[in-house]
């Protein structure tokens, strides 16, 4: 298996519509991620008063390259129109590819400089290697504890009870620290001595934001649960999420760029012991690639 440097990783984080990216980012983040999120970056790129709405409005305008006489794709106040664009560019491969070109050369510098600022503050923090080292310690005997627990060893885990399987309220209270965590009602950690970086983009391999990854993540699950969650989140019809679906990257070419697997066709719960299995391999090989299929 490849070695990879002792150093503040990146773990890119992606997967198609529905496949459950946004829930389980929260549970990451609360478990002691710093968290990068391309689409933020993209809304906020495109947002009121930024300079890009001219370079946009200049390819895809009614007078641009890529545009359509009597399209227009700002407002009348200068903010973009998103629902005129995305009508305009999902429909034709070409204005597809070059709305990705600009965008993602944006993104990408964009997602670069949170990087560099999120190694250069956990440095000034005093996040050294030996820092780092001890805090992955530490995470990997919570985990280890976790599995004692599951197996019906008595055991607790310092600032944090880990209850005995079978004891009287232990799944009750496994759940709901499962539920707080993945409905973000804790409070998020990851900003301060952050055990890495997480990369949440749904474009990753597209933008070629794989190849600033250590490990790269990937959610997947089957179409069933995927129309349901989309349609309930979005108040969409069900063909409109199938087109969705068939516009993206198939499962099958990310699975062979990943890394890491995870099957969220389930419940919450089962995302969260998928999730805590994934945390525990990852404060265990700190310093290599490893692969696993959830």
């Amino acid at each position: 298996m490849e070695r990879m440097e002792q150093k503040f990783r990146v773990v890119g984080l992606t997967g198609g519509i529905g496949t459950g990216k946004s829930t389980a980012a929260e549970y990451l983040k609360g478990r002691g991620f710093a968290h990068i999120d391309a689409d933020a970056i993209s809304r906020c790129i495109t947002s009121d008063g930024s300079p890009m709405l001219s370079v946009l409005d200049g390819l895809f305008g009614p007078s641009g390259q890529f545009g359509k006489e009597g399209v227009e794709i700002l407002h009348p106040d200068g903010s973009l129109d998103r629902a005129a664009l995305a009508s305009l560019v999902f429909t034709d491969k070409e204005r597809k590819r070059e709305l990705d070109r600009v965008m993602f050369q944006a993104i990408i510098a964009e997602i670069d400089a949170q990087i560099d600022a999120l190694r250069k503050a956990a440095a000034a923090a005093g996040m050294d290697e030996t820092a780092h080292t001890d805090k992955m310690m530490r995470m990997r005997r919570r985990a280890d504890c976790e599995a004692a627990a599951d197996a019906g060893e008595a055991v607790g885990v310092q600032g944090s009870a880990v209850y005995k399987a079978g004891a009287p309220g232990a799944e009750t209270k496994r759940k709901t620290d499962a539920d707080e965590i993945l409905s973000g009602e804790r409070a998020v950690t990851g900003v301060e001595n952050p055990i890495g970086i997480l990369l949440d983009a749904p474009l990753l391999f597209e933008a070629g934001l794989d190849e600033r990854c250590d490990l790269v993540l990937l959610f997947v699950a089957d179409e069933a649960a995927r129309i349901r969650r989309v349609c309930s989140r979005d108040g969409v019809t069900e063909r409109e999420v199938r087109d969705r679906i068939n516009s993206q990257l198939s499962d099958d070419e990310k699975k062979a760029k990943s890394d890491i697997i995870i099957d969220n066709s389930g419940s919450q719960e089962e995302l969260a012991r998928k999730l805590e299995n994934f945390l525990q391999q990852f404060s265990k090989n700190s310093c290599k690639r490893f692969s696993m299929v959830l």
